[in-house]
């Protein structure tokens, strides 16, 4: 399937990626706090999805009560009702492809040669101190999903504001499209 959902809750992190081969690659925890990353099993059974371990203990269990392109609402197994973002294969980003991408947009924004060929304008005049283990990761296009922001803390300021050295990179051929300096509001 290659299909992705994502809770939507403020405090609550909880993805499921559905593989074809059953599996569901799952990240549980809470927002700013501890995560865990453990796999479980899908199938369909009675008309409900049923998440499963792998010696078929009961992991949860979803009734559909409403779905649009976006998002869907779920009864849980335990009565309470959840909605989730739904984002189908090729609208989100794979550990493989993170990784990739994250490799491409550290050397470029670590080249004083990429940096000249953007004509990267600095808005900080801070050094640059590249943040490994902040990376953001965003979609330019959430239409057509060809295109990744990798927004890499930078280390400068802007008065309270944080700095960061965005690279544009295109899925698929790995090309760095754009560069910029800018900050989170």
């Amino acid at each position: 399937m290659g299909s992705k959902i994502e809770l939507i809750d403020l405090v609550t992190v909880e993805s499921m990626t559905f593989m074809s081969d059953g599996s569901v690659p799952t990240t549980v925890g809470q927002r700013n706090g501890p995560l865990a990353g453990p796999v479980y099993y899908w199938e369909f059974v009675s008309g409900r999805l049923r998440i499963t371990t792998d010696d078929k203990q009961l992991y949860d269990e979803f009734t559909l009560i409403s779905r649009d392109a976006e998002t869907m609402k779920v009864r849980r197994h335990n009565g309470q009702v959840a909605c989730f973002k739904v984002l189908l294969a090729g609208q989100w980003l794979s550990v493989a492809e993170k990784t990739r991408l994250k490799q491409i947009a550290l050397d470029a924004a670590a080249s004083p040669a990429m940096l000249e060929k953007f004509k990267v304008e600095r808005i900080s005049t801070e050094p640059i101190k590249l943040d490994e283990q902040r990376i953001d990761y965003r979609f330019v296009d959430r239409t057509k999903f060809a295109q990744v922001d990798v927004l890499i803390p930078s280390g400068g300021r802007v008065g309270w504001h944080t700095c960061f050295i965005g690279v544009t990179i295109a899925r698929g051929t790995y090309d760095v499209v754009s560069m910029r300096e800018s900050f989170w509001p």
